[in-house]
């Protein structure tokens, strides 16, 4: 999105469509459109003001400050939740209908990580990490003959 004009640009353009009384020709003269002409004289018989509007953001976040003890205690206690159960349980807790999405956002914002549950292989003494990474990325696939990758 481009910057808004200079107020001393914008003084510019109002003082000529002052004089001449013509949006359409102060927006020909300054190169600009009619409607941001139109905008400008509106905005300041209304308000006195020739500065541009703040920057309106979106829609609110559905999860708001008062509920990020909740989502941190859940994830505390049980790491290992799916998404979609975490969304229910706070749409339980809060009645707020948050979709997955807006939830996953809302956790990586916070700096909270899912901890997954470790695979059975995993679990089994002796289990060596680097070795199952070299033996899935350099063995064929059943009936391919193509390598892991």
């Amino acid at each position: 999105m481009p910057a808004p004009y200079s107020p001393d640009f914008r003084k510019k353009v109002l003082n000529s469509y002052m004089k001449n009384g013509s949006l359409r020709k102060t927006a020909e003269k300054f190169e600009v459109s009619f409607g941001f002409v139109q905008s400008l004289t509106a905005r300041y018989k209304a308000e006195k003001t020739i500065e541009p509007k703040p920057h309106q953001s979106g829609n609110p976040p559905k999860v708001r400050p008062e509920h990020h003890p909740f989502l941190k205690k859940l994830i505390e206690k049980e790491n290992d939740l799916s998404l979609e159960e975490i969304c229910t349980r706070f749409e339980d807790k809060f009645s707020v209908k948050i979709s997955v999405t807006a939830m996953h956002e809302s956790l990586k914002r916070l700096g909270i990580s899912r901890k997954k549950k470790l695979s059975r292989s995993e679990k089994e003494p002796g289990y060596n990490r680097v070795d199952r990474i070299f033996f899935r990325t350099h063995t064929a696939r059943p009936g391919t003959g193509c390598l892991h990758r």
